[in-house]
């Protein structure tokens, strides 16, 4: 056995090797090279020139004003704009954090400026493909991938510095992507420092589009926001900014970060965790479903969509692209857009987007939320963003079915199939109806009568796999996905429908006219409002941006006020009828999803809320409680907490072990924990910041500080807080372990550290121990010898450095200014 398991190994290795040479051939893939094999979808295209996404151009004299387009001509050179924007890999941007203390922002910007403000000039191999060049550039564009040899010839490319991003706040944008960027030689030092400064909290790397929901969302420090699509956590960040940005000890506003799907939520909780802000409370739970009514000033939704705004970033849409998906996605769309609705405060403002530019994801679930909500008034922010780029939103779209579902229905329905299933249930009232046998032979009659089963539900299964492969054969001699055929030269309405049906897209005017069967996937709210509702909806305030506007992704925005009306009859009324129509949705949501079960049912909504997971031996999903007192007994006299210390906000995970206590904001504690009782409804998955962590070291008592929340901790602490020198202070950081008492210089910081007992205390750098938002305070070990050790991690260390060399210049550059 053992011989043949190494020959087998042997056979093994010898062909994943001719394999892996084969795939090294001219024409297969290659690691470090982008192929774009697919670069159109004709129906894609046809699709969205009758939705009119052309029908508008920017003004002339560069304004960032949209008219719109009088002839075909202007038309048809709008889409090969567009198309050309579309073929050229997304641009990478990213953002200075507003929450940084000024002399800290200002340092990083002189250092970007240093690494990007000029010119760049980039190495790039000439038998690979570019992973950016701007369509304005005068180099090779789109080259074909082509063969790759093994001789690599480089060109030199000179490439426009960084822009700002005029609407967003410290944001800008490079004119290469991030591979580019990740992989070039040239541009090493760059791509480490963005990267340290990434890890450190100061920098976040976020697309340009993305960043235009939170500024439009106008969230201010005492807000209380929330997100209820939160993965992957950008615009989440960019909210706890503004939420961070204030003077106060802790900020009075918070974040509720939300997602669905908890595996999600827990790469929520790590890119969070680099903000260091107690101001956020993650929970996972279906958003259609979050509970609560009227809890939040503002109300973030940017919710699942078919991202075929994306396409910069991920090509494979060009292949999978399907109108289909957003009828599918639409309905899930509006519950999470109504709820949100209801979980907004009257006064509040709420912003519903999608990196989507179907209509049926935007305009038609915007129009159907108007509907339901009538206070609800869509505004327009385009005056706070002038220097935005912005279309009008659609007034008008078409409503296509394709013909999947109906091809299913078919395949299954088949007058073959009809007779097969006949038969097969024949067959079975027969063995049904046979008078009661002899018990000894009752086994071998049933185990007879469970293989003809077998072979009749494998005769029917062939069937019906012969039938589908025919189906298959005609599918593929259609030109469904753009090979066969190019985009009509006429602008025409008639020949751009002719070429629609004939890619199997069927136009629907009404609802009325939509079929049975296709009726669970086509809704009433997909169709276009009525000329007075279109008066009425202002559904122009939408904002469209496209891949040509601003050379980014594609994007929708639409942002929404509540009124502020009367509290009275009227809410309860419709608190009441908001929850029979949940009632309803869910209802019907059943229903539908009876009626499909046998067919090719792809409505993603139609799913029961999840139950709350509440594993108590897990502490990333069970409740916050708070901290039993007598742990609080030791640490008091240990670390000097002021009568101050706010005990109430050191929360525990209710796991039993109590590792770890979390500092929570007042706001946090009072309106989540304590009067809506969040937590009996949601999973939460994390919140606040870690203050104090149990330790295994010989110390008088269990825990030590936590860098995460040092800031958090030091202003109630009389007692293991020195303050020290930028020398001493930046040998810690520099040594990290085993650090001699006496070989600090200042001979005072030697003197209190040697009087200390073994344990945790902090150090804080001369000059900003009151300035908690600069955060120079390092978290310490005393040894029982006479050594100490930093316990800060490698990141928050070079963080500590960038943020050190920002001061000692600043200091430099004021004795300078006081010398002349």
């Amino acid at each position: 056995m053992g011989r043949w398991s190494r020959k087998r190994k042997a056979k093994e290795k010898a062909e994943k090797a001719a394999k892996h040479k084969k795939g090294n051939s001219p024409n297969k893939k290659r690691e470090g090279v982008y192929h774009f094999n697919v670069s159109k979808n004709i129906r894609m295209q046809i699709y969205y020139a009758l939705q009119g996404l052309h029908d508008f151009k920017r003004e002339e004299g560069g304004g960032v004003g949209f008219v719109p387009c009088t002839t075909p001509e202007q038309k048809e050179n709008e889409r090969q704009l567009f198309m050309s924007y579309l073929r050229t890999i997304l641009p990478a941007s990213f953002r200075v954090g507003i929450d940084s203390h000024p002399l800290f922002r200002k340092k990083f910007i002189l250092e970007m400026e240093e690494h990007a403000g000029q010119p760049l000039q980039i190495q790039i191999a000439k038998n690979k493909i570019p992973l950016l060049y701007s369509v304005n550039n005068d180099a090779d564009k789109t080259p074909s991938p082509g063969t790759h040899d093994d001789t690599e010839e480089y060109i030199t490319k000179t490439v426009p510095p960084v822009q700002t991003i005029p609407y967003v706040p410290h944001a800008y944008q490079l004119c290469i992507d991030r591979r580019t960027i990740r992989k070039n030689p040239s541009l090493t030092a760059f791509h480490d420092w963005i990267k340290i400064k990434t890890d450190a909290g100061f920098v976040t790397r976020q697309e340009t589009v993305s960043m235009i929901p939170p500024v439009v969302l106008d969230a201010k420090p005492h807000h209380k926001i929330l997100d209820m699509c939160a993965a992957p956590g950008s615009k989440t960040c960019q909210l706890l900014e503004i939420v961070s940005s204030t003077s106060d000890t802790e900020p009075r506003g918070y974040v509720v970060a939300n997602d669905s799907d908890a595996k999600r939520a827990y790469m929520l909780v790590h890119q969070l965790r680099r903000m260091n802000s107690p101001a956020v409370f993650v929970t996972s739970v279906d958003a259609r479903f979050y509970p609560g009514s009227e809890i939040f000033d503002r109300v973030l939704a940017d919710v699942p969509c078919s991202g075929d705004g994306t396409v910069r970033k991920n090509p494979g849409i060009w292949r999978f692209w399907n109108h289909n998906n957003s009828l599918s996605l639409h309905r899930l769309q509006l519950s999470i857009a109504v709820r949100g609705a209801g979980l907004l405060k009257r006064g509040g403002t709420m912003v519903y987007s999608t990196c989507a530019m179907n209509p049926i994801e935007n305009e038609a679930v915007v129009a159907e939320l108007l509907r339901q909500c009538p206070d609800l008034k869509l505004i327009d922010v385009r005056p706070k963003m002038k220097e935005m780029a912005a279309r009008p939103g659609m007034t008008h779209w078409k409503v296509f079915a394709g013909e999947k579902r109906d091809k299913n229905h078919e395949k299954k329905n088949n007058a073959k199939m009809q007779k097969r299933r006949r038969e097969w249930e024949e067959k079975k009232k027969v063995k049904s109806e046979e008078g009661e046998d002899a018990e000894k032979s009752k086994e071998d009659k049933d185990g007879s009568n469970g293989e003809n089963e077998k072979m009749d539900t494998d005769e029917c299964n062939n069937d019906a796999e012969e039938a589908e492969g025919t189906d298959k054969v005609k599918e593929e001699k259609a030109p469904e996905n753009g090979k066969e055929d190019d985009f009509p030269s006429s602008w025409d309405a008639e020949t751009l429908l002719a070429h629609a049906n004939k890619l199997g897209l069927t136009l629907f005017d009404k609802y009325e006219d939509v079929p049975e069967i296709t009726r669970s996937r086509i809704r009433p709210s997909c169709f276009p409002p009525t000329p007075k509702e279109i008066s009425q909806m202002k559904l122009d305030r939408c904002m469209r941006v496209l891949p040509h506007d601003m050379d980014t992704g594609a994007f929708f925005v639409a942002a929404f006020r509540k009124d502020d009306g009367k509290k009275g009859k009227k809410k309860k009324d419709k608190k009441k009828k908001m929850k029979e129509e949940a009632v309803n949705d869910e209802e019907t949501s059943t229903n539908d999803k009876a009626k499909d079960e046998k067919g090719d049912n792809n409505d993603a909504d139609d799913i029961k809320p999840p139950p709350r997971n509440n594993k108590g031996g897990d502490a990333g999903n069970s409740d916050f409680m708070p901290t039993p007192p007598d742990i609080f007994e030791p640490l008091i006299p240990f670390y000097g907490l002021s009568p101050k210390f706010p005990k109430k906000q050191i929360m525990v995970r209710a796991c039993g072990e109590n590792k770890i206590l979390y500092f929570l904001t007042k706001s946090i504690t009072t309106d989540l924990i304590e009067d809506q009782e969040l937590q009996k409804h949601v999973t939460v998955i994390n919140s606040g910041v870690k203050l104090l962590q149990r330790n295994s070291d010989h110390c008088e008592v269990n825990y030590r500080v936590n860098q995460e929340g040092i800031h958090l901790l030091v202003p109630y602490m009389t007692k293991r807080v020195i303050t020290a020198t930028m020398e001493d202070f930046e040998k810690c950081l520099v040594i990290g372990e085993n650090i001699k008492i006496d070989s600090f210089t200042n001979k005072e910081y030697s003197a209190k550290v040697q009087e200390m007992s073994p344990g945790s205390f902090v150090v804080a750098l001369e000059g900003c121990e009151k300035d908690w938002k600069k955060k120079m305070m390092l978290v310490m070990w005393r040894c029982r010898s006479d050594t100490v050790n930093c316990m800060v991690g490698k990141v928050e260390m070079e963080g500590m450095r960038s943020k050190l060399k920002a001061i000692r210049e600043s200091v430099n550059d004021d004795t300078m200014d006081e010398s002349k």
